[in-house]
């Protein structure tokens, strides 16, 4: 797993990274610090790439805020991208936000699973059921 810790400003972070960018499942976990060492802010890899939990030990070790953006974390809950990774999950990119976006939106997400097939804790918006609900766009 790749990380890098930038202590320089998030946008010059951006112009200079920007370039070596290919996909978001591909990102390394990138940290900028201010330089008063008050913030440590995750800029790419937040979930996968573990940018949220390096912002998190780097801001207690400076003794800094950690200033995690993402909208899983937001609303409090598991981001989808990560969820069940522990049992070898994983979901599709391309699902990816049609089935957060009702986790990031706060309402309710259903999750089907075949029968005797373990299940991480889950958040409390996300409902276990045996039947598939009708699939619909989201509203925004």
């Amino acid at each position: 797993m790749r990380r890098i810790v930038c202590f320089l400003a998030v946008g010059a972070t951006v112009r200079l990274l920007a370039p070596l960018l290919t996909t978001k499942h591909d990102d390394p976990a990138v940290v900028c610090v201010d330089e008063a060492l008050r913030f440590a802010v995750p800029v790419l890899g937040a979930h996968q790439g573990g940018g949220n939990e390096l912002a998190r030990r780097v801001a207690a070790t400076l003794g800094a805020e950690p200033v995690v953006t993402t909208a899983s974390d937001a609303a409090g809950g598991a981001g989808l991208d990560d969820f069940g990774a522990d049992l070898g999950f994983t979901i599709e990119p391309a699902a990816t936000l049609r089935e957060s976006a009702p986790q990031s939106c706060r309402r309710a997400c259903h999750l089907q699973r075949q029968p005797g097939v373990a299940a991480p804790a889950l958040p409390a918006n996300v409902v276990r059921t045996d039947r598939p609900e009708p699939a619909s766009p989201p509203s925004w």
